[in-house]
């Protein structure tokens, strides 16, 4: 698992996103609220609303330990324990996701727009798949789907919520995931945390055939800084319910292959490289790196490129480093 790190930065982006949601052109939430606050409803479902435009600009634009907090404050309402079909109507028509995921249903405003303004390459879940965001002037081609992080069929009032909108893969998302009950108690959020150095792949090899291209003699698992750290506790959880144990075991034949590079490229072998080229191929050691490994990783760049993360753990493993 990786950190989003958007393209740009994240205040300006979340500026738009609130000034563009409630725009009465785009995503029209506050006159949607009004509408629905003008009805005649029951009176615990009045309150609930009430609650929640209170808190409007939060919801669509706090962090997510301001959303940990606001989803703590609802549960202790009525209306929100009940959750009749008519709140549950109420809330779809406010904070209508379907609306946001139609191409080009809102210019401006909607999902092709945020996950361009993201710019997250690859699964921040997996680090495996390519997330690109593709459109033209004319037609809105390809983007990531949106993970809600807190599930929208739980908390419907997140659903349009930018910190609650994960930037992921089909497997991830659909597959994987799908309506499993996520916060930021149990899991990481990638919004906030990485694995970063607290948790690494690592190859365990089990006979010296794997350097022969033995690839089943090695599995890959995850090394841990502090076992007992209340990041490696929630990176359990991401591990065990995106399955990456299991989908890495697919990439012993890419690890084979980098642990090779690792072994060929000695320190002394690098040193005389960059002599040579530095300044016309490589501006740094980390372009160096880049160029023998074919991926990033320096940790600002991993979400570029699938299986960057693995990459860079892989080949500090084996002495390969920048």
């Amino acid at each position: 698992m990786i950190k989003i790190q958007p393209k740009r930065p994240v205040g300006a982006i979340a500026n738009d996103f609130l000034s563009m949601a409630k725009d009465t052109r785009k995503g029209k939430i506050l006159l949607k609220f009004d509408q629905q606050l003008s009805q005649k409803l029951p009176a615990v479902q009045q309150r609930f609303l009430q609650f929640l435009y209170s808190k409007l600009d939060e919801i669509l634009i706090g962090d997510p330990d301001k959303l940990s907090q606001i989803i703590e404050e609802a549960e202790t309402y009525p209306a929100f324990q009940r959750n009749t079909k008519k709140l549950k109507a109420s809330l779809k028509k406010i904070f209508d996701y379907e609306l946001f995921i139609q191409k080009q249903s809102q210019k401006g405003w909607n999902a092709y727009w945020l996950a361009a303004q993201l710019g997250v390459d690859t699964c921040p879940y997996c680090n495996r798949l390519y997330t690109h965001t593709v459109s033209n002037e004319k037609k809105d081609i390809i983007r990531p789907q949106f993970d809600h992080f807190w599930d929208k069929a739980s908390y419907p009032f997140l659903a349009v919520s930018l910190y609650n909108l994960i930037p992921s893969c089909n497997v991830c998302n659909s597959n994987l995931k799908g309506k499993a009950k996520f916060s930021t108690d149990t899991h990481l959020h990638p919004h906030l945390h990485g694995f970063d150095n607290d948790v690494r792949f690592f190859l365990n090899i089990h006979d010296l055939s794997f350097f022969a291209g033995n690839i089943q003699a090695g599995t890959i698992d995850f090394l841990f800084s502090d076992e007992q750290s209340t990041i490696a506790q929630k990176a359990q959880n991401n591990i065990r319910d995106f399955k990456l144990r299991e989908l890495y075991a697919e990439h012993l034949d890419y690890v084979h292959e980098q642990v090779n590079r690792s072994l060929v490229y000695s320190p002394e072998y690098l040193d005389s490289l960059f002599k040579q080229f530095e300044g016309t191929l490589f501006r740094s050691q980390s372009d160096l790196i880049r160029f023998i490994t074919a991926s990033y990783v320096d940790d600002s760049d991993l979400q570029k490129r699938p299986l960057s993360k693995l990459t860079k753990d892989i080949t500090q493993q084996f002495g390969l480093e920048g």
